[in-house]
């Protein structure tokens, strides 16, 4: 086709105490009953009475759902659409990272339009917008809260399941940075890694335009500038605020142009090792930007241009090796650190081969040149 479709949420609010804009939004829409979707570290810690307040202003009657995982299934997706209509709620309200987010808008869908999240995998399977979901997020990273995607983990298969619907795009996203300053320093840096890598893949894949470029090298800049403040001082709340943004940014970005290697390489990692996807993409983010300087060597030297660097004829080769060193500064561990078995980098290169997410990257690599691009990650040598 010839012309872009782009995708927004409804509602976005940032910045300090933006949680409150739940408050207007129920009344507005006159929802009485909200189930809250989260986990249960999240449910006991006091942010939470920050949400509560917000809907209690309301007068919304709520329960809550706290059976989200990390990496959660269609079952988890299932069970909080089983919660949803035993209340037989109004509303969502997704409170947490992306898994929340994910498990919300599947969960939504299947409230609308009955059967099982399974069946909304894939693209624009429902007929029925999904259920309302308020989407607060506690960490500034997935970009989920702005995105058309839910990423939930198929069992079975050893993989990850992508829904990708236009039912499903929340009608109130939250990024709050209050509810975020007591975050630990290695879910701070791994889901600004996730945004990072969201905004980097956005603007180097093959259908970025000018819209999505844009936003990605916003966000790219703000959190070169922003990550290493927050690392150093967690209860800079300006920062945070722009950690933020970004990572809204970098899922509108993302959202409208596609991913690419770091993601089908951290999707993979994570199948392997178990680790946070922010960590998986996060490690392997240098290797691929140099893997894919060879053919956008101009798109990379821009990504070092937003984060001040300067002297274009070297400029790729230094935002690379920039890229390198702020890695390196993060409580992010590496390949080998994760304990993933060196035998197992075939099966790695050929899972990340089959990821959906490599079809918009600006480089197709061969089997033997991924299986290469892995020797180095886990070897740690950056050529």
């Amino acid at each position: 086709m010839d012309y872009t479709e782009l995708f927004y949420p409804a509602r976005f609010a940032v910045g300090p105490g933006s949680v409150a804009a739940l408050t207007e939004f129920a009344q507005n829409r006159e929802l009485k009953r909200g189930l809250i979707v989260t986990d249960r570290t999240l449910r006991g810690l006091p942010l939470m009475e920050r949400v509560t307040a917000a809907l209690d202003g309301a007068g919304v009657r709520y329960e809550f759902f706290d059976g989200v995982i990390a990496n959660p299934s269609a079952e988890t997706a299932d069970a909080a659409a089983a919660a949803f209509a035993a209340l037989n709620a109004d509303f969502i309200v997704a409170v947490g990272g992306g898994s929340a987010a994910d498990t919300a808008k599947a969960a939504s869908l299947v409230a609308a339009n009955g059967g099982s999240a399974r069946h909304y995998i894939g693209v624009n399977r429902s007929l029925r917008p999904g259920a309302p979901v308020a989407a607060v997020s506690t960490t500034a990273g997935t970009g989920a809260e702005v995105t058309r995607f839910f990423v939930l983990t198929d069992v079975d298969r050893r993989g990850k399941a992508i829904g990708v619907d236009d039912h499903c795009l929340v009608a109130l996203a939250v990024s709050d940075p209050l509810l975020m300053t007591e975050l630990p320093a290695d879910i701070t840096a791994a889901t600004a890694m996730d945004a990072l890598t969201h905004a980097m893949e956005a603007y180097c894949a093959v259908t970025a335009n000018p819209f999505t470029d844009g936003l990605a090298l916003k966000a790219v800049g703000l959190i070169d500038k922003a990550l290493p403040r927050v690392m150093k001082d967690p209860a800079d709340v300006a920062a945070r605020t722009d950690l933020c943004w970004a990572a809204s940014l970098a899922g509108y970005a993302f959202s409208n142009s596609g991913l690419g290697l770091m993601h089908s390489l951290g999707f993979s990692i994570e199948n392997f090792t178990g680790v946070p996807h922010g960590q998986a993409v996060g490690m392997v983010m240098p290797y691929v930007l140099e893997f894919n300087r060879r053919a956008i060597g101009e798109r990379v030297a821009d990504l070092g241009g937003v984060c001040g660097l300067s002297d274009h004829v070297t400029l790729g080769v230094r935002t690379v090796r920039h890229m390198s060193d702020r890695l390196s500064a993060l409580p992010i561990p590496s390949l080998r650190e994760t304990g993933f078995a060196v035998g197992d980098i075939p099966a790695l290169a050929e899972m990340a081969l089959n990821d959906p997410t490599l079809a918009a990257n600006p480089v197709q690599p061969s089997r033997e040149e991924l299986t290469a691009l892995i020797e180095s990650v886990y070897c740690e040598e950056l050529k």
